[in-house]
């Protein structure tokens, strides 16, 4: 279900980078991001996880396209390759924070890691608006 989400979302982001350009689709993102969560605490059905996890598809679709793009828009072009080596190395943090939340779940309720990861996406939020995309200046 994430994977056809992902495929299938690809048509929609590219409509909405198009329209709203990195910043726009940021935003529409870390909405995604920060409501996945708090609805999984919600749900009591193996038909919504089905659900959930196309829309989960789509989120992580959109991220990926806009990582990389929104570093290349925002970097000067002499210091693009330094970011995108600095952005890869940080990469390592998604493979370290599935260890740390595992390591969690023995001492803390599921719930309350699902609340703070909300927490910390709807953050986000404050950072992206000091973010100066030359691309976004237009809107």
């Amino acid at each position: 279900m994430q994977i056809s989400g992902m495929i299938s979302s690809s048509y929609i982001w590219k409509k909405v980078l198009t329209r709203y350009s990195y910043k726009g689709m940021m935003k529409i993102s870390i909405a995604l991001l920060t409501t996945i969560p708090l609805l999984s605490l919600l749900i009591n059905s193996i038909g919504y996880f089905y659900a959930l996890f196309f829309v989960i598809g789509g989120a992580v679709a959109s991220w990926k396209i806009i990582q990389e793009g929104a570093i290349i828009e925002i970097a000067k072009e002499e210091n693009r390759a330094l970011y995108l080596g600095v952005f890869g190395s940080l990469n390592l943090s998604s493979m370290i924070a599935p260890i740390v939340i595992g390591a969690l779940l023995h001492n803390v309720d599921i719930s309350y890691i699902f609340i703070v990861s909300s927490l910390f996406s709807a953050f986000s939020f404050l950072l992206i608006k000091k973010i100066v995309c030359p691309v976004d200046l237009n809107y």
